[in-house]
């Protein structure tokens, strides 16, 4: 299901440090399940996304989202 969220009330990006132990990341990676490696909250909501990005990758998007936003 999508969901339209309002770019105003898109707040606080950040890096989001995943366990990539057996138990952790990579059981639900390849279920393509689990949280991402960039968090943002929305109201009282905290969403994620990027789980297939690598570290890099996620800091850069994180970089480049709280410039885009004001942050």
């Amino acid at each position: 299901m999508k969901k339209r969220l309002r770019q105003p009330e898109v707040k606080n990006f950040r890096y989001n440090r995943l366990d990539e132990t057996w138990f952790g990341v990579a059981g639900h990676q390849r279920f393509g399940l689990g949280p991402g490696r960039v968090k943002f909250d929305y109201g009282l909501k905290t969403y994620s996304f990027g789980l297939a990005v690598d570290e890099a990758e996620a800091r850069h998007l994180v970089k480049i989202l709280n410039e885009y936003t004001g942050q």
